[in-house]
Protein backbone atom coordinates (compact mmCIF):
# COMPACT_ATOMS: atom_id res chain seq x y z
CA UNK A 1 0.00 0.00 0.00
CA UNK A 2 1.97 3.03 -0.99
CA UNK A 3 0.91 6.63 -1.54
CA UNK A 4 1.97 8.57 -4.65
CA UNK A 5 3.64 12.07 -3.93
CA UNK A 6 1.67 13.34 -6.95
CA UNK A 7 -1.56 11.43 -5.97
CA UNK A 8 -1.74 13.33 -2.37
CA UNK A 9 0.49 16.14 -2.79
CA UNK A 10 2.70 15.05 0.01
CA UNK A 11 6.11 14.31 -0.62
CA UNK A 12 6.94 10.82 0.62
CA UNK A 13 11.33 10.09 1.29
CA UNK A 14 12.48 7.32 0.40
CA UNK A 15 12.65 5.97 4.27
CA UNK A 16 9.10 7.00 4.94
CA UNK A 17 8.19 5.08 1.68
CA UNK A 18 9.97 2.14 2.64
CA UNK A 19 8.95 2.03 6.21
CA UNK A 20 4.93 1.95 4.39
CA UNK A 21 5.77 -0.98 2.60
CA UNK A 22 8.20 -2.97 5.02
CA UNK A 23 4.93 -1.95 7.66
CA UNK A 24 2.03 -3.84 5.13
CA UNK A 25 4.33 -6.32 4.41
CA UNK A 26 4.63 -7.98 7.61
CA UNK A 27 3.54 -5.76 10.70
CA UNK A 28 0.52 -4.81 9.28
CA UNK A 29 -1.25 -8.04 9.97
CA UNK A 30 0.42 -8.42 13.56
CA UNK A 31 -1.16 -5.00 14.19
CA UNK A 32 -5.07 -6.19 12.50
CA UNK A 33 -4.77 -8.79 15.00
CA UNK A 34 -4.25 -7.31 17.86
CA UNK A 35 -7.08 -4.66 16.90
CA UNK A 36 -9.34 -7.93 16.32
CA UNK A 37 -8.42 -9.05 20.15
CA UNK A 38 -9.02 -5.37 21.32
CA UNK A 39 -11.57 -4.44 19.85
CA UNK A 40 -12.30 -0.47 20.83
CA UNK A 41 -13.85 2.61 18.90
CA UNK A 42 -11.38 5.07 20.12
CA UNK A 43 -7.99 4.87 20.66
CA UNK A 44 -4.76 7.21 22.02
CA UNK A 45 -1.29 7.08 21.04
CA UNK A 46 1.33 8.19 23.44
CA UNK A 47 4.88 9.30 22.10
CA UNK A 48 8.20 9.23 23.59
CA UNK A 49 11.69 9.76 22.25
CA UNK A 50 15.16 8.64 22.65
CA UNK A 51 17.52 11.03 20.79
CA UNK A 52 21.11 12.12 20.28
CA UNK A 53 22.33 10.39 23.74
CA UNK A 54 26.06 9.72 23.04
CA UNK A 55 25.35 7.13 25.93
CA UNK A 56 23.17 5.18 23.77
CA UNK A 57 23.76 2.69 20.93
CA UNK A 58 20.80 3.83 18.85
CA UNK A 59 18.40 6.72 18.52
CA UNK A 60 14.60 5.38 19.00
CA UNK A 61 11.00 6.89 18.98
CA UNK A 62 8.10 4.87 20.10
CA UNK A 63 4.10 5.12 19.21
CA UNK A 64 2.44 3.08 21.97
CA UNK A 65 -1.20 2.83 21.24
CA UNK A 66 -3.72 2.45 24.23
CA UNK A 67 -7.41 1.87 24.30
CA UNK A 68 -9.97 4.34 25.54
CA UNK A 69 -11.72 1.98 27.60
CA UNK A 70 -11.47 2.83 30.71
CA UNK A 71 -12.00 5.65 32.23
CA UNK A 72 -8.85 8.25 31.62
CA UNK A 73 -8.27 9.26 35.31
CA UNK A 74 -8.69 5.89 36.84
CA UNK A 75 -6.71 4.71 33.92
CA UNK A 76 -4.01 6.94 34.63
CA UNK A 77 -3.76 6.66 38.51
CA UNK A 78 -3.50 2.63 37.82
CA UNK A 79 -0.31 3.35 35.88
CA UNK A 80 1.18 5.60 37.65
CA UNK A 81 1.03 3.70 41.12
CA UNK A 82 2.59 0.54 39.19
CA UNK A 83 5.68 3.26 38.02
CA UNK A 84 6.04 6.91 39.34
CA UNK A 85 8.90 7.70 37.54
CA UNK A 86 10.42 7.98 33.84
CA UNK A 87 13.05 4.76 33.82
CA UNK A 88 15.66 6.89 33.44
CA UNK A 89 15.04 7.88 37.43
CA UNK A 90 14.99 4.12 38.65
CA UNK A 91 17.48 2.00 39.44
CA UNK A 92 14.84 -1.26 39.07
CA UNK A 93 11.95 -1.54 37.24
CA UNK A 94 8.68 -2.87 38.98
CA UNK A 95 7.88 -6.36 38.13
CA UNK A 96 4.03 -5.86 38.19
CA UNK A 97 4.09 -3.03 35.63
CA UNK A 98 6.11 -5.14 33.66
CA UNK A 99 3.73 -7.71 33.89
CA UNK A 100 0.84 -5.54 33.31
CA UNK A 101 2.15 -4.14 29.65
CA UNK A 102 2.63 -7.66 29.15
CA UNK A 103 -1.32 -8.57 29.60
CA UNK A 104 -2.42 -5.47 28.95
CA UNK A 105 -4.45 -4.32 25.63
CA UNK A 106 -1.50 -1.75 24.74
CA UNK A 107 0.64 -2.68 21.29
CA UNK A 108 3.90 -0.45 20.95
CA UNK A 109 5.38 0.56 17.38
CA UNK A 110 9.51 1.19 17.99
CA UNK A 111 11.38 3.11 15.12
CA UNK A 112 15.16 2.73 15.42
CA UNK A 113 16.87 5.74 13.78
CA UNK A 114 20.70 5.96 12.31
CA UNK A 115 22.31 8.91 14.27
CA UNK A 116 23.55 10.11 10.84
CA UNK A 117 20.48 9.76 9.49
CA UNK A 118 19.32 11.89 6.17
CA UNK A 119 16.47 12.19 4.07
CA UNK A 120 17.89 11.86 0.81
CA UNK A 121 20.93 10.89 -0.27
CA UNK A 122 22.51 14.29 -2.09
CA UNK A 123 20.86 17.54 -1.34
CA UNK A 124 19.12 16.87 1.33
CA UNK A 125 18.53 21.08 1.88
CA UNK A 126 17.10 21.36 -1.80
CA UNK A 127 14.78 18.06 -1.08
CA UNK A 128 13.35 19.62 2.15
CA UNK A 129 12.87 22.90 0.21
CA UNK A 130 10.73 21.20 -2.58
CA UNK A 131 9.02 19.39 0.04
CA UNK A 132 7.94 22.65 1.55
CA UNK A 133 6.94 23.80 -1.47
CA UNK A 134 4.78 20.87 -2.58
CA UNK A 135 2.86 20.99 0.63
CA UNK A 136 2.11 25.14 -0.10
CA UNK A 137 0.47 24.03 -3.23
CA UNK A 138 -1.49 21.54 -1.64
CA UNK A 139 -2.58 23.45 1.18
CA UNK A 140 -3.82 26.47 -1.81
CA UNK A 141 -5.68 23.96 -2.80
CA UNK A 142 -7.59 22.88 0.42
CA UNK A 143 -7.87 26.36 0.65
CA UNK A 144 -10.11 26.52 -2.46
CA UNK A 145 -11.88 23.76 -1.59
CA UNK A 146 -12.49 23.59 2.17
CA UNK A 147 -13.18 27.29 3.00
CA UNK A 148 -13.59 26.07 6.61
CA UNK A 149 -10.35 25.33 7.28
CA UNK A 150 -9.27 29.02 5.47
CA UNK A 151 -7.60 30.64 8.82
CA UNK A 152 -6.01 27.53 9.45
CA UNK A 153 -4.58 27.01 6.07
CA UNK A 154 -3.57 30.68 5.82
CA UNK A 155 -1.61 30.49 9.11
CA UNK A 156 -0.34 26.64 7.79
CA UNK A 157 0.63 28.55 4.53
CA UNK A 158 2.74 31.78 6.85
CA UNK A 159 4.45 29.27 8.59
CA UNK A 160 5.69 27.41 5.43
CA UNK A 161 7.20 30.10 3.62
CA UNK A 162 8.83 30.94 6.78
CA UNK A 163 10.72 27.59 7.32
CA UNK A 164 11.64 27.30 3.35
CA UNK A 165 13.54 30.58 3.91
CA UNK A 166 14.99 29.15 6.62
CA UNK A 167 16.44 26.66 4.54
CA UNK A 168 17.02 28.63 1.90
CA UNK A 169 19.10 30.91 3.49
CA UNK A 170 21.06 28.26 6.08
CA UNK A 171 19.24 29.24 8.84
CA UNK A 172 17.90 26.07 9.36
CA UNK A 173 17.96 23.62 12.32
CA UNK A 174 17.94 20.51 9.52
CA UNK A 175 18.11 18.30 12.28
CA UNK A 176 14.43 18.75 13.89
CA UNK A 177 13.42 19.69 10.56
CA UNK A 178 14.33 16.27 9.33
CA UNK A 179 13.24 14.84 12.31
CA UNK A 180 9.99 16.46 12.31
CA UNK A 181 9.25 15.09 8.93
CA UNK A 182 10.26 11.49 9.93
CA UNK A 183 8.41 11.08 13.09
CA UNK A 184 4.98 12.99 11.92
CA UNK A 185 5.15 11.23 8.64
CA UNK A 186 5.37 7.43 10.08
CA UNK A 187 3.06 8.53 13.12
CA UNK A 188 0.94 9.98 10.25
CA UNK A 189 0.58 6.71 8.54
CA UNK A 190 -0.07 4.51 11.63
CA UNK A 191 -2.51 6.73 13.03
CA UNK A 192 -4.71 6.38 9.84
CA UNK A 193 -3.72 2.68 9.50
CA UNK A 194 -5.13 2.08 12.88
CA UNK A 195 -8.29 3.93 12.24
CA UNK A 196 -9.10 2.21 9.01
CA UNK A 197 -7.74 -1.83 11.38
CA UNK A 198 -10.03 -0.66 14.60
CA UNK A 199 -12.67 0.96 12.57
CA UNK A 200 -11.97 3.29 14.99
CA UNK A 201 -14.25 6.35 14.93
CA UNK A 202 -11.53 8.52 17.02
CA UNK A 203 -7.49 8.56 17.66
CA UNK A 204 -5.51 11.00 19.37
CA UNK A 205 -1.64 11.65 19.54
CA UNK A 206 0.13 12.72 22.65
CA UNK A 207 3.65 13.18 22.95
CA UNK A 208 5.93 13.55 25.44
CA UNK A 209 7.95 17.33 25.40
CA UNK A 210 10.82 17.33 23.00
CA UNK A 211 13.06 19.53 21.08
CA UNK A 212 10.73 18.63 18.26
CA UNK A 213 7.34 20.13 19.97
CA UNK A 214 9.53 23.60 20.51
CA UNK A 215 11.53 24.44 17.19
CA UNK A 216 10.80 27.88 15.80
CA UNK A 217 7.94 28.29 18.60
CA UNK A 218 7.97 31.50 18.77
CA UNK A 219 7.41 32.18 14.64
CA UNK A 220 5.25 29.09 14.10
CA UNK A 221 1.56 29.07 15.31
CA UNK A 222 1.81 25.41 16.24
CA UNK A 223 4.47 23.10 16.39
CA UNK A 224 5.89 21.88 13.47
CA UNK A 225 5.24 18.02 13.86
CA UNK A 226 1.99 18.47 14.64
CA UNK A 227 0.71 20.91 11.41
CA UNK A 228 3.09 17.71 9.36
CA UNK A 229 1.17 15.04 10.72
CA UNK A 230 -2.12 16.31 10.53
CA UNK A 231 -1.45 17.30 6.78
CA UNK A 232 -0.41 13.98 5.73
CA UNK A 233 -3.42 11.87 8.10
CA UNK A 234 -5.70 14.01 6.24
CA UNK A 235 -4.57 13.43 2.85
CA UNK A 236 -4.35 9.77 3.13
CA UNK A 237 -7.77 10.32 4.38
CA UNK A 238 -8.67 11.98 1.31
CA UNK A 239 -7.06 9.64 -0.78
CA UNK A 240 -8.63 6.39 0.61
CA UNK A 241 -11.71 8.58 0.74
CA UNK A 242 -12.64 8.27 4.41
CA UNK A 243 -13.41 10.95 7.10
CA UNK A 244 -10.28 12.79 8.86
CA UNK A 245 -12.20 14.84 11.47
CA UNK A 246 -11.56 12.01 13.80
CA UNK A 247 -7.75 13.18 14.79
CA UNK A 248 -6.83 14.81 18.33
CA UNK A 249 -3.58 15.88 18.62
CA UNK A 250 -2.87 17.04 22.31
CA UNK A 251 -0.45 19.46 23.52
CA UNK A 252 1.65 18.67 26.20
CA UNK A 253 1.76 21.94 29.10
CA UNK A 254 5.11 23.86 28.28
CA UNK A 255 6.25 23.94 32.18
CA UNK A 256 4.97 21.14 35.02
CA UNK A 257 3.37 18.19 34.71
CA UNK A 258 1.79 16.87 31.63
CA UNK A 259 -1.92 15.74 31.63
CA UNK A 260 -1.25 12.59 30.20
CA UNK A 261 2.47 12.11 31.77
CA UNK A 262 1.52 8.69 33.69
CA UNK A 263 0.49 7.01 30.49
CA UNK A 264 4.20 8.03 28.90
CA UNK A 265 5.43 5.66 31.00
CA UNK A 266 5.15 3.15 28.29
CA UNK A 267 6.50 4.40 25.57
CA UNK A 268 9.33 5.74 27.86
CA UNK A 269 10.22 2.45 28.99
CA UNK A 270 10.38 1.11 25.40
CA UNK A 271 12.38 3.65 23.88
CA UNK A 272 14.93 3.52 26.87
CA UNK A 273 15.25 0.11 26.42
CA UNK A 274 15.79 -0.28 23.27
CA UNK A 275 18.22 2.81 22.93
CA UNK A 276 20.76 0.95 25.53
CA UNK A 277 20.26 -2.39 23.46
CA UNK A 278 23.78 -3.54 22.09
CA UNK A 279 22.62 -5.37 19.12
CA UNK A 280 26.28 -7.11 18.29
CA UNK A 281 25.81 -8.75 21.71
CA UNK A 282 21.96 -8.36 22.92
CA UNK A 283 23.55 -6.75 26.34
CA UNK A 284 22.59 -3.21 28.50
CA UNK A 285 24.35 -0.47 30.08
CA UNK A 286 22.16 -1.24 33.02
CA UNK A 287 20.54 -4.85 34.83
CA UNK A 288 17.00 -2.54 34.77
CA UNK A 289 16.61 -3.36 31.06
CA UNK A 290 16.85 -6.88 31.22
CA UNK A 291 13.55 -8.10 32.50
CA UNK A 292 11.97 -5.56 30.22
CA UNK A 293 13.85 -7.46 27.31
CA UNK A 294 12.98 -10.96 28.70
CA UNK A 295 9.22 -10.20 30.18
CA UNK A 296 7.53 -7.23 28.01
CA UNK A 297 9.72 -7.32 24.28
CA UNK A 298 10.63 -10.53 23.44
CA UNK A 299 8.36 -12.78 21.55
CA UNK A 300 5.25 -10.14 21.73
CA UNK A 301 3.28 -9.55 18.72
CA UNK A 302 2.29 -6.56 20.51
CA UNK A 303 5.78 -5.17 20.32
CA UNK A 304 6.72 -4.20 17.18
CA UNK A 305 10.24 -2.73 15.95
CA UNK A 306 11.42 -1.33 12.79
CA UNK A 307 14.67 -0.16 11.88
CA UNK A 308 15.47 2.90 9.01
CA UNK A 309 18.85 2.69 8.04
CA UNK A 310 21.23 3.05 4.76
CA UNK A 311 20.81 0.61 2.25
CA UNK A 312 24.37 -1.53 2.18
CA UNK A 313 24.91 -1.06 -1.49
CA UNK A 314 23.89 2.42 -2.46
CA UNK A 315 23.13 4.20 0.43
CA UNK A 316 19.65 5.41 0.13
CA UNK A 317 17.66 5.44 3.18
CA UNK A 318 14.97 2.40 3.96
CA UNK A 319 13.32 0.66 6.58
CA UNK A 320 13.48 -2.91 7.73
CA UNK A 321 11.76 -4.70 10.20
CA UNK A 322 13.39 -6.17 13.31
CA UNK A 323 11.87 -9.60 15.16
CA UNK A 324 12.89 -10.09 18.39
CA UNK A 325 12.58 -13.41 19.62
CA UNK A 326 13.67 -16.01 22.36
CA UNK A 327 16.65 -17.73 21.43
Amino acid sequence: MSNSPSEIGYRLFPAIEDFQETFEKSAAQSLARFFVEAPARKWMVFSDYAFYDPQKQSDVFVLSLVPYVVEFDALSAHIQGLSFKDIKHLRRVNPEFIEYLRRAPIANIAVLLPRDRRLVNGDEKGAIIDFFSGLEAMIEKWHESTPQGNTYHTLFLKDLKHLRWLVQFSQANLRLLRDSILVASITGYVLFRAVQMADAELIGWFSDRDALLSYQSKKLHLPLIYQLLNTYYHALCEKAGQPGDNLVLGLPEEVGPVFYDSFLRVPDLVAATMADLNFSDLSFTHPKFGPIMDDLLLSNEKCIFFALRKNPIDGTPEAVRHTLERG
